[in-house]
């Protein structure tokens, strides 16, 4: 396989992170806190979660844990979109 080169500039490429979830879908208090988890992930660590892995979302006495079932990547020529399929896979009250 040949090794395949980037004529578009980088530096201007926008990223845009879009979780979602299927499933049952949580209120809007755990929807977002799990939403704000990807971000200081990605904001402070540069990173996204990996498929498979889990997050646990702490919300007064639940614990929800969600795990990624898809990591969905798709590009335009300026805008990387990266979308996280969530499935949450317990919850504890």
């Amino acid at each position: 396989m040949k090794a395949m080169t980037l004529n578009s500039d980088l530096s201007n490429m926008k990223i845009v992170i879009s979780p979602e979830i299927i499933g049952d879908l949580p209120s809007e208090e755990v929807n977002k806190k799990l939403f704000e988890t990807i971000e200081v992930l990605f904001n402070e660590f540069g990173t996204v979660p990996e498929f498979g892995s889990k997050i646990e979302v702490d919300l007064f006495k639940f614990l929800f844990e969600f795990t990624m079932k898809e990591k969905i990547y798709s590009y335009d020529f300026d805008t990387l979109n990266i979308r996280l399929v969530f499935e949450k896979t317990n919850e504890v009250i």
